[in-house]
């Protein structure tokens, strides 16, 4: 028999070990935020889609243009965005399916042979 999931306690797991919904960070004294790629709505998704390739497009979808505004006239540019995109994907990829963080090598000498 294929295994059945239970998707209402997988979501629930998820949101718990991301913290939320969405993403937050302060940049220059404010905080911000977009939603959560793994959770947010298709509406959302198909935004940041349309939105086109440049970074500056996309973190403009992806925040709103309030907030995309607020944000930039404090300083802030599409890449420091993107880093924290580029930080939750590795994170993403770097954890086990229960949302766990994978064990990594933290010894930088080569293992002996035996």
């Amino acid at each position: 028999m294929p295994e059945e999931f239970d998707l209402d306690a997988l979501v629930a797991q998820r949101r718990e070990a991301v913290g939320g919904d969405d993403i937050v960070f302060k940049f220059a004294g404010e905080k911000f935020s977009f939603p959560h790629p793994l959770l947010a709505s298709d509406e959302w998704k198909d935004e940041v889609a349309a939105a086109g390739q440049a970074d500056v497009d996309q973190v403009r979808a992806m925040m709103g243009d309030e907030q995309y505004d607020r944000f930039h006239a404090l300083g802030g540019q599409a890449g420091f965005v993107m880093m924290i995109v580029q930080k939750v994907q590795h994170a993403l990829r770097d954890e086990t399916p229960d949302g766990r963080p994978t064990q990594r090598s933290t010894s930088s000498r080569p293992r002996r042979k035996r």
